[in-house]
């Protein structure tokens, strides 16, 4: 899959484009996911509560929110990404990650989530694009950053 960066529209400001992060397109439950660069050595998505499908994430909002490993069924815990999802939310996850990428059709959001990982994070582990998608369930474990 070839990588394509997307940013949506909202109020930021210029400079707030250039903090590496990528939303996928859409959402879930308003819940809005975001994968960023250099972030570490735990390939991780973050997700965001509250956010229409349409908005962006704003620059306080990403203070927020939570992380989840790409490669285990963990939350990952760093800084004030301490949240969780509920089971109903953990489902719809699922399906949305399952699901057709809005513009990329032809790949999955689960596809989109590693190649914007791989892409953001050229430092770090890469990951295959054929990789499954974990176990994810409410009450699954957390890990931290060392």
């Amino acid at each position: 899959m070839k990588p394509v960066g997307e940013y949506e529209e909202s109020s930021f400001s210029v400079d707030d484009y250039f903090s590496e992060m990528v939303t996928v397109k859409g959402g879930f439950m308003s819940i809005k996911i975001a994968i960023y660069g250099s972030e570490g050595r735990y390939p991780h998505f973050h997700f965001y509560k509250g956010i229409a499908p349409e908005q962006g994430i704003s620059k306080d909002r990403r203070n927020g929110g939570g992380c989840i490993c790409i490669e285990t069924p963990n939350y990952f815990i760093h800084g004030r990404h301490t949240e969780k999802m509920d089971r109903k939310e953990i489902d719809a996850l699922i399906s949305f990650l399952k699901s057709p990428h809005k513009l990329l059709k032809q790949h999955t959001n689960w596809e989109y989530i590693i190649s914007e990982w791989d892409q953001n994070n050229p430092e770090q582990k890469q990951l295959p694009i054929d990789l499954p998608i974990p176990d994810y369930r409410h009450d699954m474990s957390s890990i931290q950053e060392d």
